[in-house]
């Protein structure tokens, strides 16, 4: 972010003041907003997704923990399904002409808490939120409309928060994943209707079993490491990492799967319902996420001190 001059510094107490004063959640459409989404995850892409199908002139912004955030200043912008540190936000919200945020990330509900432009509920999902939120501000919503959730925007969270609650769940959930995330191919796969014929199901099992092949031979090659004072066992993984982790998972306190990007280490860690808050572990290390579900980044020297232990 860069730094802002005296008069426009002056234009953005006064809009705060106004934004403190009950404005903050205006129904009129906020023009060019700049929508700030996890990147590389499908709950922050749907997210995205649907920010797209109503606002015609929004910019995007892939976000990545550890990663600075982009120049708001001056910018009406929606923050959703991730966060950055407390400091971070406030700085954005006194830059900012507007800013709204909305996570469901258990450490960013800790770190945030009690700022009145946050939003945040761990019972749904990144996309369910920005659904919610473009629903309660009267917006309509073009190729899904408004009456009830998509089913694409269901299967997403029922996925994201590890429920597998919804009919065929890990088939058609597969079965998006097989799809690159573009708004377009979305839009399209959105007016599909997903119990039409088996097609989605069949194509989404198949999928699984190649998948079910992948995780099994990751976690053959898995070791022994030390985590936070916990033997755990973590692998090198460039895909399907919360399913890797998660069967690593099985009779440890979490699982591990990590890659390296060139730059930094990432490393994701899965839980058991049974097993430790892993967002406490991650915190340890500068990340954050859910009780089963989080991760973070490490420097190549840290990176490889962690995998060594």
């Amino acid at each position: 972010m860069r730094p802002i001059d005296a008069a426009a510094r002056k234009r953005q107490v006064e809009g705060r003041r106004l934004r403190e004063t009950g404005r903050t959640q205006s129904r009129e459409k906020p023009s060019n907003p700049l929508v700030i989404y996890h990147g590389g995850c499908h709950d922050g892409f749907c997210s995205a997704w649907l920010a797209n199908l109503v606002f015609e002139d929004a910019e995007f912004f892939a976000a990545k923990h550890g990663d600075s955030p982009p120049d708001v200043a001056g910018r009406n912008v929606i923050v959703v399904d991730f966060s950055y540190p407390r400091l971070v936000m406030e700085e954005m919200y006194d830059q900012t002409e507007s800013l709204i945020v909305l996570d469901h990330h258990k450490s960013a509900e800790e770190n945030l808490r009690g700022l009145p432009y946050c939003v945040f509920d761990m019972e749904k999902s990144g996309a369910r939120l920005m659904w919610d939120w473009l629903v309660q501000n009267g917006w309509s919503i073009p190729h899904v409309g408004v009456e009830k959730i998509p089913w694409i925007v269901a299967y997403v969270e029922d996925r994201d928060l590890w429920r597998f609650n919804l009919e065929h769940s890990r088939e058609i959930n597969a079965w998006l994943r097989s799809f690159p995330m573009e708004f377009e191919t979305w839009s399209d796969m959105a007016t599909h209707g997903i119990f039409d014929g088996d097609s989605i199901v069949e194509s989404g099992a198949a999928i699984l079993r190649s998948e079910k092949q992948t995780v099994a031979s990751h976690v053959r090659n898995a070791k022994p490491v030390k985590v936070a004072g916990h033997e755990i066992l973590a692998v090198n993984a460039t895909t399907l990492f919360s399913d890797i982790a998660g069967e690593l998972a099985t009779d440890r306190p979490f699982g591990m799967a990590y890659f390296f990007t060139g730059e930094k280490f990432v490393f994701s860690l899965r839980s058991k319902p049974d097993g430790e808050d892993v967002s406490e572990i991650a915190k340890q290390f500068g990340g954050g996420g859910h009780k089963h579900a989080a991760g973070f980044q490490l420097s190549p020297e840290d990176g490889m001190k962690l995998i060594a232990q």
